[in-house]
């Protein structure tokens, strides 16, 4: 079986997911949404997070946190930016991924932005 017939309907956790399409919005039982980006050999996860502030002070002390949270909290994935917001990104190979290590990627970030969203609050300004 490939990795897109382990992927495709797949439906356990909470998360459901169809990769017959190459975007697909995905959300958890918390709410969190997550793109999937089927782009083989890989499939892409990107999550929203905030726009960074403004003021120069507060947006390198926000850069700085981001790195130190890639650095010591994050398993899968990383923070940086896209265009004008902060995103939270994974990439998994697709030629021996199942739904397992698809769930676990998926689960890790969704967690990971749970508990980061306090050390993140002081930068958000809407």
């Amino acid at each position: 079986m490939s990795s897109e017939e382990h992927l495709a309907g797949g439906c356990q956790g909470g998360i459901q997911i169809d990769l017959l399409f190459c975007n697909r919005y995905v959300r958890s039982q918390t709410g969190a949404e997550v793109v999937v980006h089927y782009a083989p050999p890989v499939v892409l996860l990107r999550m929203r997070v905030m726009e960074p502030p403004a003021e120069d002070g507060k947006r390198s002390g926000l850069f700085r946190q981001l790195l130190e949270l890639n650095a010591r909290d994050l398993i899968h994935g990383s923070y940086g930016l896209e265009g004008d917001h902060v995103v939270l990104t994974d990439a998994l190979e697709l030629a021996n991924l199942d739904y397992s290590e698809f769930e676990a990627s998926f689960d890790s970030m969704t967690l990971a932005l749970a508990s980061h969203l306090s050390a993140l609050a002081p930068y958000r300004e809407r």
